[in-house]
């Protein structure tokens, strides 16, 4: 599948990405790239961005990694999510550059790196989809 496609099925199947305004970059063999824009919404005190604006854009960027193998792999869902905040950002849009690690029969492990508009990294992650 291609970015645009890709997009679209995130919007069509999951009801809650209507609210979030982001695009699918670049998406490969064993790669995503998607860019979320934060508003208000996804702010904590202070102005910085919520972590779960964060959590979403890893989770959106894994998936988004999964569909690029095809459509078979639209009713794969995460497993297992695990973040390492690394710094507060007041940026209003992030990067979530994932890298799939291993493709399985059953499971697949992924890597997602965030940064902010400054190109500062602000969140480590690391994941598992169950596969169809």
């Amino acid at each position: 599948m291609q970015e645009a496609e890709i997009q679209q099925l995130i919007k069509d199947t999951i009801p809650f990405s209507s609210e979030m305004r982001f695009t699918v970059d670049r998406v490969g063999e064993h790669f995503a790239e998607l860019t979320f824009h934060a508003n208000d919404t996804w702010s904590r005190a202070g102005g910085s961005i919520s972590g779960p604006f964060l959590m979403t854009l890893a989770d959106a960027s894994m998936y988004a990694a999964l569909l690029a193998h095809g459509e078979n792999y639209k009713m794969s869902f995460t497993s297992n999510l695990n973040i390492h905040f690394l710094r507060r950002s007041n940026s209003k849009t992030f990067k979530g550059l994932c890298e799939v690690i291993k493709l399985g029969k059953r499971l697949a492990v992924m890597d997602v790196k965030i940064v902010d508009g400054e190109g500062e990294n602000v969140a480590l992650v690391s994941g598992t989809y169950s596969l169809p």
